[in-house]
C-alpha cells in the first residue's frame, strides 16, 4: 500500500472563508473513496467514490483526541482501521491519502463522552485508492 501525507494549513482556509479541503490529482484508472462526514464509532460516514473526475477533493473533518499522547494514538488508529474497514467490499486499498490540518488546537472545555474536559481539537481528511 502507498502512504501520501498533505500539510492543510487551517488559518489560510479559515482566513479564506473556506472549509479545509486537500485536492489531489486522480490518475487514469484510479478509483478514489473519500468519506464526506467524520468517521466515528456506531455512525455511518458517508462516501463519495470518485472514478472520472481529474481531481479529487478530500474534504477534512474535526475530530477531538485525548490530551494524553497514547489514547490519541490509540484514537488514530482507532479511525484508520474503522475507513478500512468500510471498503472491504470494495476491494483492495492500494493508497492511503491523509490530509492533515495544521496546527492541532487545545480544547479546554470539550465536550467529550463521558462529560467536558480538554481535548485536541484536530482535523483529519482521508482518500483511498481502491483496486
Amino acid at each position: 500500500m502507498i502512504f501520501t501525507c498533505t500539510r492543510i494549513d487551517l488559518a489560510a482556509c479559515f482566513a479564506a472563508k473556506h472549509d479545509p479541503q486537500d485536492v489531489v490529482a486522480r490518475q487514469p484508472g484510479e478509483i478514489w473513496m473519500v468519506p464526506y462526514t467524520a468517521i466515528e464509532p456506531g455512525k455511518r460516514a458517508n462516501w463519495a467514490v470518485c472514478q472520472s473526475e481529474e481531481f479529487v477533493r478530500i474534504p477534512l473533518q474535526p475530530y477531538l483526541a485525548s490530551m494524553e499522547p497514547d489514547l490519541a494514538m490509540a484514537y488514530m488508529v482507532q479511525l484508520g482501521v474503522m475507513a478500512l474497514s468500510k471498503l472491504e467490499s470494495r476491494g483492495n486499498v492500494v493508497r492511503l491519502h491523509l490530509a492533515v490540518g495544521n496546527p492541532v488546537d487545545q480544547d479546554d472545555a470539550a465536550e467529550l463522552p463521558n462529560g467536558r474536559g480538554p481535548a485536541l481539537r484536530f482535523f483529519l481528511g482521508i482518500g483511498l485508492v481502491v483496486r
